[in-house]
């Protein structure tokens, strides 16, 4: 069988207005969105191991600071759910969207790190943050070719693969990690551009949007673009695990 998705790695507990889905790109953003570097190899008996292009990670959206584009303040609370007045009924899903914008991410406040060849992901950051969501991306190659900026998340899509009659290898050293945490590699079959359509979600890949598991999860902040009001299970998708622990 043929699986064509991007990979997750999860470690986690058991400028003009757009209409919808949109990433903080002014001067009020507090981080500038900047995915880490972590390259793969494709290997054959021919040709040995050559690296595989320039791939990155970004971390989900879910995780992600919501700010409020005039108070500021994040739009989500983690027991709370939406708490700004404009998310307020499923009448505001639009303006919900439009007006708490995804903000970049301090990986390093998040316990995630990468030497370029290989990533630490650890469950407390030291600013209290708990565990993370985390996925491959890369430039398109059309992007690529007319020097677009990183800072464009249109120039990004997830990474794929296409792993008929192929073999997909990697180490994991979990010595430290405890009892009780969940801490798996899987693949998910999500749109590779993370459900952007450039009008209800201006975001995309390189901002951690559009996931779906076989769980059907029920915390999704935004569906196809519109926030999730009233919060309700997200449309599940094909997962298929590589390593669980």
């Amino acid at each position: 069988m043929t699986r064509l998705g991007n990979i997750c790695l999860g470690l986690l507990l058991a400028t003009g207005h757009s209409t919808g889905q949109q990433a903080c790109n002014g001067m009020d953003c507090q981080a500038v969105e900047q995915p880490l570097q972590l390259g793969i190899q494709k290997c054959s008996k021919a040709g040995g191991c050559q690296k595989d292009g320039e791939t990155y990670i970004t971390m989900d959206a879910n995780w992600r600071w919501l700010q409020h584009e005039d108070t500021y303040t994040n739009c989500w609370d983690q027991y709370k759910m939406w708490v700004n007045p404009d998310c307020s009924s499923a009448a505001d899903q639009q303006k919900c969207a439009q007006n708490c914008m995804l903000e970049g991410v301090d990986y390093g406040k998040y316990g995630v790190t990468s030497d370029g060849t290989s990533m630490t992901m650890k469950f407390k950051g030291p600013d209290g943050n708990i565990g993370s969501r985390l996925y491959m991306l890369e430039q398109k190659a059309e992007a690529k070719a007319r020097g677009a900026s990183k800072a464009d998340p249109s120039s990004w899509e997830y990474k794929t693969f296409n792993l008929l009659n192929r073999e997909f290898t990697f180490t994991v050293e979990a010595p430290m990690m405890s009892c009780g945490i969940n801490g798996p590699i899987y693949f998910v079959e999500m749109n590779k551009d993370g459900d952007m359509d450039g009008t209800d979600n201006t975001a995309g890949p390189l901002y951690g949007t559009g996931y779906c598991d076989a769980q059907c999860p029920g915390d999704i902040h935004f569906v196809k673009g519109r926030a999730n009001i009233p919060i309700q299970n997200a449309q599940g998708g094909g997962a298929d695990s590589a390593w669980h622990a």
